[in-house]
């Protein structure tokens, strides 16, 4: 076994490393950079050799003569000396021109590759403080109110950004609002000034890094920082599971519980109310959404499983929806938003580096479960290598291999643990392929309850309340609105000939990258008014619609609005879906239905006099229109009961590992 040595910083960490390796019957040689240190470190360590920090060259002489082949590194070097009365050797001085920055983990890296010059290999400090890790559930006995949670999370995905920037670690949150963050001062520092601006209920949060190495400044908290958050009056500490050590646990559970549970401590009277606080160690849940639909799915999951477990902190890819639901997003939903064969392999080596990347951070995380969410493209091969890492998978919007490609059911039946299909009709499909299961039904039906009625929403969006309004939607991906949108804007101006009086309305998808479109966004007529997002408003507002196939038909068709369901694909992909789909329709609607209610134009079909009769068809003959709404009545019917995110929730919260997924310092009554 390689030999072990300790370079020993500040704090309390290079005594607990020390003092665990003694109780296992070794006595390390320790580097010591102050007195202090090699004082507290001479009955665990031998032998003990003190240097200055800045004695490079001596300390990896000492280290080699002690026939060293493995470092420990624990406590906290100061950087303030190197660039205010520094004492530096050629060999520090060298580490610090390599570095070019004085950020943590610059100066940490090049510190280590000057190790690995030597032949010294620094290990993760875990090597010795694994023990010391926060463990995820609830620590004390007055769990975080509902206020509580919610600064928690928001501090938690606050804290993540910082640590990004490689900044700080600890963000101050006083209800959304946040107080204080950590620099170069430290923790503490950062509590006590974020207090002063907080009241009780003021929540500290501290994170680790996104690619924290272990092997150099893990976060840590100690009784003195829960008594810095008390003397502020503060309530909630917060720390990620796994991730920050906890030093002097029982004597940090007993300041955070107060007095009373102190050995020879005093009664529980105001002062032990006002103490220490909660101390929430997140476990982890990772969520994929692959276009615009799906980033609004995972919303709606990740609100519902927050309602349900606070604690646990989701990360993973999504787009806008996700990340104002509090989720945090490694990678975003644009990069996967394609549909086709040949579309898709464009982004096949990006898709790929993501997938590997999320695979790591899972492992990372040690997360427990995954939820994907549509997009098979991606998620059925993520779904593999997730299975591969010991992760379990719930996958939410099933992928529509009953429609083409059958064959990759049974790759499901492989790679995921449960299925929570949005349409009845797919379980038995899924069942009898071994896939387990389980219909939730369609979020859709939550979201048409709170839409104003049809002249409201067409005031909301800015059009003339009595107007004949069409709504053009061609897409949420760059190269569907390409396309479509041509062919879609010529024929508005088709009808606008035969009815001028006609007005249009084209949500745009958050997914699409407006720049890019701007020359076709800006040919559009001026009766056409361009929304961000809001397609449901638009639908709401439209008396006809031109929609790209997707999930925008059963969205027209919930709220009954006679439409034309539109595509184009490549041409090679085309070719190659005659040969692979095995479904006669296109549209969710009509495949729900089993019948050819609304009529579908694909391809060179796809012609602006074709589009422009059929709106003309229905916006001049009321019985007509009157008829096809009728027609989409029976969709609502055969989606099941409003609920589809609680339920999908429900189900993923029975696929977590642990119960109560947060580990929590509490003190003091609830509030």
């Amino acid at each position: 076994m390689a030999q072990l040595g300790l370079i020993a910083g500040a704090g309390e960490l290079p005594r607990l490393a020390a003092q665990h390796a003694w109780r296992q019957g070794q006595r390390l040689p320790a580097v010591a950079l102050s007195p202090p240190i090699a004082e507290a470190l001479a009955p665990y360590c031998a032998p003990v050799l003190q240097y200055h920090p800045g004695e490079l060259g001596k300390i990896l002489q000492a280290l080699r003569r002690c026939g060293v082949q493995q470092v420990v590194m624990a406590g906290t070097v100061p950087k303030a000396p190197l660039w205010q009365a520094p004492r530096l050797d050629l060999r520090a001085l060298r580490v610090l021109r390599r570095a070019r920055a004085y950020r943590d983990m610059t100066l940490w890296q090049a510190l280590s590759a000057e190790f690995a010059r030597e032949g010294l290999e620094v290990v993760e400090q875990t090597r010795l403080l694994g023990h010391l890790l926060a463990p995820e559930g609830v620590l004390t006995p007055r769990h975080p109110t509902r206020r509580e949670w919610e600064d928690i999370r928001y501090g938690f995905a606050q804290a993540k950004r910082l640590a990004s920037l490689d900044i700080g670690q600890t963000v101050v949150v006083y209800r959304g609002t946040v107080l204080a963050v950590e620099a170069v001062e430290g923790t503490d520092a950062a509590i006590a000034r974020g207090c002063r601006y907080g009241r009780r209920g003021t929540v500290v949060v501290k994170v680790a890094r996104q690619h924290q190495d272990m092997r150099f400044d893990v976060p840590a908290v100690g009784p003195d920082t829960l008594r810095t958050l008390a003397a502020g009056h503060g309530s909630v500490l917060a720390v990620e599971a796994g991730k920050v050590f906890m030093l002097h646990r029982e004597e940090l559970l007993a300041t955070a519980r107060g007095p009373a549970h102190r050995p020879g401590g005093g009664g529980c009277g105001p002062d032990a109310a006002r103490r220490g606080g909660v101390m929430a160690a997140a476990s982890s849940l990772l969520v994929v959404a692959g276009d615009a639909s799906g980033d609004q799915h995972g919303a709606e999951l990740s609100r519902a499983l927050q309602a349900r477990l606070p604690h646990v902190h989701l990360y993973g890819i999504g787009g806008a929806a996700m990340r104002a639901a509090g989720v945090e997003t490694l990678f975003d939903t644009a990069a996967l938003n394609v549909v086709g064969l040949v579309e898709a392999g464009r982004k096949l080596l990006p898709g790929l580096r993501m997938a590997r990347g999320l695979v790591r951070e899972a492992q990372r995380r040690r997360t427990p479960v995954a939820v994907l969410i549509d997009a098979p493209g991606f998620n059925l091969p993520l779904a593999c290598r997730l299975r591969r890492a010991g992760v379990r998978v719930v996958y939410y919007v099933s992928p529509q291999v009953w429609a083409w490609r059958r064959r990759r059911v049974h790759t499901l039946a492989r790679c995921v643990d449960l299925m929570l299909t949005l349409f009845p009709f797919e379980v038995p499909f899924y069942r009898a392929a071994g896939v387990h299961a389980v219909c939730v039904g369609h979020p859709l039906l939550d979201r048409i309850a709170s839409l104003p009625p049809p002249e409201a929403a067409r005031v909301q969006l800015g059009l003339g309340p009595a107007r004949p309004t069409v709504a053009l939607l061609p897409g949420s991906r760059d190269h569907e609105v390409r396309r479509l949108l041509p062919p879609l804007r010529a024929a508005f101006c088709h009808l606008a000939a035969h009815l001028p009086e006609v007005q249009g309305v084209l949500p745009l998808a958050p997914t699409l990258n407006r720049q890019a479109l701007s020359s076709l966004l800006a040919s559009l007529p001026a009766a056409v008014k361009v929304v961000e997002g809001q397609s449901l408003l638009a639908l709401r507002a439209a008396h006809y619609a031109m929609v790209a196939s997707g999930t925008a038909t059963l969205e027209a068709a919930l709220l009954q609005v006679p439409m034309v369901v539109v595509y184009r694909l490549h041409p090679l992909t085309a070719l190659l879906a005659r040969l692979l789909v095995r479904v006669p329709y296109i549209s969710l609607v009509n495949l729900i239905l089993g019948q050819p209610v609304v009529p579908e134009l694909l391809q060179r079909r796809v012609k602006p006099r074709t589009l422009a009769a059929l709106a003309l068809r229905f916006l001049t003959q009321p019985a007509e229109a009157a008829r096809l709404r009728a027609a989409l009545a029976a969709v609502r019917p055969a989606l099941g009961e409003p609920g589809a995110a609680q339920r999908a929730a429900a189900h993923v919260q029975a696929f977590l590992t642990s119960p109560a997924a947060a580990a929590t310092l509490n003190q003091g009554p609830t509030r």
